[in-house]
């Protein structure tokens, strides 16, 4: 048996034993103390009350603790709720995060492009000019231009 499950039967056993050993002191006491089985019975009947006392508490008991699950599960539902929804949050921070990203990198590679585009402002390992280049950097602005009017759209909704 786990620790956390014997901790917790503890108590039970214990009270268990109480009742029992209650229960066994007065049927002696009774024993001892009536000569006659009518009288016994006699006495017995007067507890009648008590024993529907207890059953009633005892059903008091089990609706109260009816009560504080249903509690418990509301508060369990509200803590879901709100764990769902900083999820959310956290699911758009990251995508908001990412798109800054890809925004940052394709700036620095249209800044780099750009600056390098005229044969005179070449790097000098570039000895060429490259068409490619040009078609590379109007790819770029397009890209550009979506992720912009897609985060537009985006933030609108």
């Amino acid at each position: 048996m786990k620790k956390d499950q014997s901790e917790s039967i503890a108590p039970f056993i214990w009270i268990l034993i109480v009742v029992v050993l209650i229960q066994v002191f007065g049927a002696i006491t009774i024993i001892y103390s009536f000569d006659s089985w009518g009288t016994r019975g006699s006495f017995g009947d007067m507890f009648g009350v008590l024993s529907s006392i207890f059953t009633g508490l005892a059903f008091a008991a089990v609706i109260y603790s009816l009560y504080l699950q249903r509690k418990d599960l509301k508060i369990t539902q509200e803590e879901l709720k709100q764990s769902v929804k900083a999820q959310n949050e956290q699911a758009e921070s990251l995508r908001e995060t990412a798109l800054l990203n890809a925004l940052t990198t394709l700036v620095s590679s249209y800044t780099e492009l750009s600056l390098h585009k005229n044969k005179a402002e070449r790097r000098p390992f570039a000895e060429e000019y490259d068409p490619k280049r040009d078609k590379s950097l109007e790819e770029l602005e397009k890209k550009f231009q979506e992720l912009v009017d897609g985060n537009k759209e985006k933030s609108q909704n």
